[in-house]
């Protein structure tokens, strides 16, 4: 059956009663997925509740003025939506819930004239029921739809990702992230946590994170600010655009740009060393009561900065000032040589017996197993509807020489190790099965 089919199929289904929760479930999916569907879908339901509306006999004009808390009604005011759109919601909210109180029937006089009178009043409950649920289908996609349309567009790129070395990128749950070089970045929170980043924003400034000794978290702000919340970094604004370009610190402090490459560290508790490295900035800091004090620096000189904002002062020049790394340093070219094919000695029990231990593999957890105690990887046996071993390629290791019974959902954690030299280390792609 094809889709077409199937979509009129369960649309009868639907207005005849006779449509089970599977059913509309599969409307339901029909509809979302196909925007011609969705037109026919509204035209049928308009349709039909016109015909129901026509049929209607024991309704008064007054009983549309009064306000019905349907959920459709609630979903509307939730919305917040005005207009048309509220007015409409409200409409199809009255009527699922009044035609699912009240029975639509002909006139006493077509009952009779008809002779099945119970017969029709039967079919005419299916009909509303089935009208009933339809209208509170379209409700709720006219909802999701309002939703779509009042959903804003994604924010703009304020920078790109200009050029990167050992970059390791972080998510929040300190999982690695691949982010090329070349991307547009949006306003957003980067997590360098090795290597070196080069980011230049739309403005024309440039910042190198620098990450090789501690991590930083660097966020995108606009595309002439940023914030710095740990770890270190350097910075140029020498084009007439990025002036003004400011990085912000904890402490409710910021270094703006006034022509110059500056450096900054911050350190975990929130404490910063700011260093000019030539031209001038600005440092400025907001007191809570609204205050502004602010420090012009020259090149050279460098500001230890209190995240619990001591007044701002120059470092005293004897002291030493922090090393900041302006350029990504180019890395040496690796000669290119032909792929070659090497097998490394990690088959699993290969030339050993069952229940001798496999010197090349470990057991390092066993999830499920209580008390478990890290240990050498067994040749064990194999039951009737595993591989059968072959020693001379690779055998099944376990716990133990016999098969034991493992509890269920027990997850095994194998470690192997070998050795590469360095120029296989660069250009390793390692394949398992």
């Amino acid at each position: 059956m094809t889709n077409r089919n199937e979509f009129f199929d369960l649309l009868e289904r639907l207005a005849d009663g006779d449509a089970d929760q599977h059913d509309v479930n599969r409307l339901h999916d029909l509809v979302c997925d196909n925007p011609e569907m969705a037109r026919l879908y509204v035209q049928y339901v308009s349709d039909t509740a016109s015909i129901q509306w026509t049929l209607r006999v024991d309704r008064s004009e007054d009983d549309f003025s009064q306000d019905s808390p349907s959920s459709i009604e609630r979903l509307s005011h939730a919305h917040e939506e005005s207009g048309e759109n509220a007015q409409a919601l409200r409409l199809l909210g009255w009527i699922a819930e009044h035609e699912s109180k009240k029975p639509v029937s002909l006139s006493p006089e077509a009952d009779h004239q008809n002779g099945n009178g119970a017969a029709n009043r039967a079919k005419q409950n299916l009909l509303r029921y089935g009208v009933a649920a339809s209208i509170a289908l379209i409700a709720g996609m006219i909802v999701i739809l309002l939703n779509l349309s009042s959903t804003p567009p994604p924010p703009e790129p304020v920078a790109v990702l200009s050029d990167a070395v050992h970059a390791q990128w972080l998510d929040d749950k300190n999982r690695l992230l691949f982010i090329s070089k070349g991307k547009s970045l949006p306003p957003q929170t980067l997590r360098l946590g090795d290597g070196m980043a080069k980011i230049t924003f739309n403005n024309g400034a440039e910042v190198l994170l620098d990450a090789r000794e501690h991590p930083t978290t660097f966020e995108l702000t606009t595309a002439s600010s940023s914030f710095l919340h740990i770890g270190k970094l350097s910075a140029r604004a020498d084009k007439a655009t990025a002036k003004g370009f400011s990085v912000g610190l904890p402490g409710n402090q910021r270094v703006v740009d006034v022509s110059t490459g500056f450096g900054i560290i911050v350190d975990e508790s929130g404490n910063s060393e700011v260093l000019v490295l030539d031209g001038e900035v600005d440092v400025i800091q907001i007191a809570e009561d609204g205050t502004t004090q602010t420090l012009r620096m020259n090149e050279g000189q460098a500001a230890k900065l209190n995240a619990n904002q001591s007044p701002l002062t120059l470092a005293p020049q004897h002291e030493p000032a922090p090393e900041f790394t302006v350029v990504i340093p180019k890395q040496p070219e690796v000669p290119w040589k032909a792929p070659q094919k090497v097998t490394l000695p990690v088959s699993t029990g290969k030339g050993l017996k069952q229940g001798q231990s496999d010197p090349n593999w470990r057991i390092i957890s066993a999830e499920g197993i209580t008390g478990f105690v890290p240990q050498a990887a067994i040749v064990t046996g194999t039951m009737g509807h595993y591989l059968r071993n072959d020693s001379g390629r690779s055998q099944w290791l376990s716990i133990a020489g016999d098969l034991p019974p493992l509890p269920r959902e027990t997850t095994l954690t194998f470690q192997t190790t070998f050795e590469l030299d360095d120029q296989m280390a660069q250009s390793l792609k390692l394949r398992v099965r």
